[in-house]
């Protein structure tokens, strides 16, 4: 039985698509996983992967299907280019409607659950299909890493170190956020960690990461796009041990990372 970490890198997709000027915006979507054994080992080799887009959470029939076969896998971490093998890239009529969810099956294993929901990628088909997007329109990117492990063993959410961004904000802008990190139990039988996503004392998203036993390794994501009124505003990421002990976000491996990327544009 296999398992799969899901990194959704949506945020860097738009930085692509809006920064094109006189071209036209290709139908992919950038996406990175960590794949590794029932018992939390990362996997090496060559995979059959089959992808799926629903509008349902759960249920439902795929609107669109994909299988991309010998994907290279390296210490658990693989990279796809979805719609790279479907003649045409993933048709934009997928993101008539914002509610879109992405499944994922491995070498003939049952699809994983639960799915990941597409919150940034809609935006960005969207734009694409003006044909033409002016450069200037990325008004400004920012971004926050972290670059040692912290932990948390509050039950009450805390500020996480390092992943706050102040952001002044213009008439008619969005802003587009996107988190991510791996956690790791510090509980001898596992734990959980919570997360919030706000802007200054405002919850934009919730997302929790859990786990049955020690040393197993959950990536956690957040996205969101925001509409705000002009002005300055603190956006940050707030976390707490929701049982198991202390956990630990990491960024000290190759493949663990801890960050806050906001684009905004207009």
């Amino acid at each position: 039985m296999k398992r799969l970490e899901l990194i959704l890198m949506s945020t860097f997709l738009i930085i692509t698509l809006i920064t094109l000027s006189h071209a036209e915006v290709p139908k992919l979507i950038n996406y990175q996983g960590h794949l590794t054994d029932k018992g939390g080992n990362p996997l090496t080799g060559n995979v059959d992967i089959v992808f799926r887009i629903y509008s349902t959470e759960s249920g439902g029939t795929a609107l669109w299907t994909e299988i991309q076969n010998n994907v290279t896998v390296k210490n658990g971490i693989f990279n796809v280019l979805l719609g790279s093998a479907t003649v045409g890239g993933i048709p934009e009529s997928i993101f008539d409607s914002p509610d879109r969810w992405l499944g994922v099956a491995v070498e003939g294993d049952s699809e994983m659950s639960p799915r990941q929901r597409l919150v940034s990628v809609p935006y960005a088909y969207k734009a694409g299909q003006a044909d033409t997007i002016p450069s200037g329109n990325l008004m400004n990117v920012q971004q926050a890493n972290g670059t040692t492990d912290v932990s948390v063993s509050s039950t009450s959410f805390v500020d996480m170190p390092d992943m706050s961004l102040n952001v002044n904000v213009g008439n008619g802008e969005i802003v587009i956020i996107d988190f991510s990190c791996v956690t790791e139990y510090g509980g001898g039988n596992g734990g959980e960690a919570r997360f919030l996503l706000l802007r200054d004392n405002t919850v934009l998203q919730k997302a929790s990461a859990h786990s049955p036993n020690y040393n197993f390794h959950e990536q956690t994501n957040m996205q969101y796009i925001d509409t705000p009124s002009a002005g300055t505003y603190t956006y940050k990421v707030q976390w707490k041990s929701g049982g198991g002990g202390p956990q630990v976000c990491e960024a000290t491996s190759e493949y663990h990372h801890r960050n806050l990327r906001i684009v905004k544009i207009k």
